[in-house]
């Protein structure tokens, strides 16, 4: 692998972190939406037939029907279920995706440092790269794609100690 393909998967691996940072930011936003609109239905579902119900629309009270306003929160509920089961599954994919790329990288830096023509990354270079400051979400998604990256290479029959070896380099 080139030094150019290096640099693209490279980056392709950042915007792909990125996207893992995105989606656990919108689950983050998501999950007392979700703990909020299950209280509401709760709370109305325990009220009684004939009990007033108020919504606020901006600064007015507007009185509504407990059926409607139920039915309201149901949909408004099953809607936040759809949206946070949307990053899980990308989540999953790009965990797969993300390990497969930082073993492309892996191999491409192993092969520049092998001594292709013309192509050398120095050790500074990658520990510049690899200590960038992050965010602690940003941390997070790394650690969980480094995690992903070790079940991945100890199912494929990797020895602890190649294992051990491959974090050095990454670090």
């Amino acid at each position: 692998m080139s030094g150019e393909r290096l640099k693209e998967t490279t980056a392709e691996m950042d915007a792909l972190m990125e996207r893992l940072q995105t989606n656990a930011q919108n689950v983050n936003r998501l999950v007392p939406q979700r703990t909020e609109l299950q209280a509401v239905a709760n709370e109305l579902t325990a009220a009684a037939e004939d009990a007033i119900v108020y919504k606020m629309i901006g600064p007015v009270l507007v009185r509504q029907s407990k059926s409607e306003a139920l039915q309201t929160v149901n949909k408004r509920l099953d809607y936040v279920q759809r949206e946070l089961s949307k990053p899980v599954k990308l989540h999953s994919s790009s965990s797969s995706s993300s390990s497969s790329r930082a073993r492309h990288i892996a191999a491409a830096a192993a092969e520049t440092d092998a001594g292709a023509p013309g192509e050398h990354v120095t050790q500074q270079q990658q520990q510049q790269h690899q200590n960038k400051p992050r965010s602690s979400s940003s941390r997070t998604v790394h650690t969980a794609a480094t995690a992903a990256e070790q079940v991945s290479s100890s199912s494929s029959g990797r020895t602890s100690q190649q294992q051990q070896q491959q974090q050095q380099q990454q670090h």
